[in-house]
């Protein structure tokens, strides 16, 4: 195993790589960031005329909602995919979308196992899931470097990383530190912190480069055993977070609306009566109740709200 290049030589190299990529990655963005704005925005409109010329209002928007959530989606990924591959290529900008393009797939899914693993760790007691983010960090570069797809993709970013995990872990936290400095900078902060933030991409990229160069394995260990357990672990935790949370509003629901009933005094027969009535289907008795209820509130907020006054004995 060959030696890693020392801080200031990959500091170096990072600076080099940005300057000279920083603009193709930045124009890659702002493509990727308006394809992602329109496609979320042209079903929604495309919903609302449709609305507007008759359509049922339901049915649009529920077509107009889904179709902005999967393009904003797909095009949100893409234009991930393709600014981490012109941190990674001396490619144009064109080529970087094109080429880019045809990988979005392939990214999503590394990136979905490298999500899944991570959140299964975290649900672990988060140590897990902190420790499993470094291991797997480089999974999405080596998938758009073109050196590995899918789950083994995750392998070489752990084989690698793993004989050398408290250096990398330095130079990331080094990476995150430096690229978000300039947004500490009063008042023209956040003007610098978007054009300085693909920075921490470039070291990161650089960073994976030298892990290569220094451990080139080739038969990484497998993992599909360990990835498949933690996104069972994720799914199961995210699912019992969905359905405790549902759970808790429901209870907090009918604890609201119970206390509401019982300080108005309004029991079963009586609000049952109260619905019938504005439904128009009220029975006789049912009408009677509701009048005898509206009646005994109306002389309580009479009582209350009118002061007695009586005359002082002569």
């Amino acid at each position: 195993m060959a030696a890693m290049p020392s801080y200031q030589d990959w500091l170096t190299a990072s600076w080099r790589d940005f300057c000279r990529r920083w603009g193709v990655m930045l124009t890659v963005a702002g493509v990727g960031g308006a394809s992602t704005i329109l496609g979320v925005f042209l079903p929604l409109l495309a919903a609302g005329l449709a609305a507007m010329f008759g359509a049922e209002t339901w049915t649009c928007f529920g077509l107009g909602f889904s179709a902005a959530l999967l393009l904003g989606l797909w095009l949100s990924t893409w234009t991930q995919a393709a600014v981490l591959r012109a941190a990674l290529c001396e490619e144009g900008a064109g080529e970087i979308l094109s080429r880019s393009w045809a990988m979005t797939l392939a990214f999503s899914w590394v990136l979905s196992l490298f999500l899944l693993a991570v959140g299964g760790g975290l649900f672990l007691l988060v140590l897990p899931g902190l420790i499993l983010s470094v291991l797997f960090v480089f999974a999405p570069v080596y998938q758009m470097s073109g050196e590995a797809e899918g789950l083994r993709a995750l392998e070489l970013s752990w084989a690698r990383v793993r004989p050398r995990f408290g250096e990398v872990s330095l130079r990331l936290c080094a990476a995150g530190l430096i690229t978000a400095a300039p947004g500490w900078i009063p008042y023209v902060g956040w003007l610098i912190a978007p054009f300085w933030t693909p920075f921490g991409i470039v070291a990161t990229a650089r960073l994976a480069h030298d892990l290569r160069q220094s451990a080139p394995i080739e038969n990484p260990p497998r993992l599909g055993t360990l990835t498949a357990a933690l996104s069972l672990v994720c799914l199961l935790g995210l699912g019992a977070m969905g359905w405790g949370s549902w759970r808790s509003y429901r209870a907090l629901h009918d604890a609201a609306v119970e206390g509401r009933l019982t300080a108005s005094g309004l029991d079963a027969q009586t609000g049952n009566a109260l619905i019938a009535v504005l439904s128009g289907k009220a029975t006789q008795a049912q009408t009677q109740t509701a009048l005898s209820f509206v009646v005994s509130k109306s002389s309580e907020v009479l009582h209350v709200g009118v002061p007695s006054f009586s005359l002082p004995p002569p």
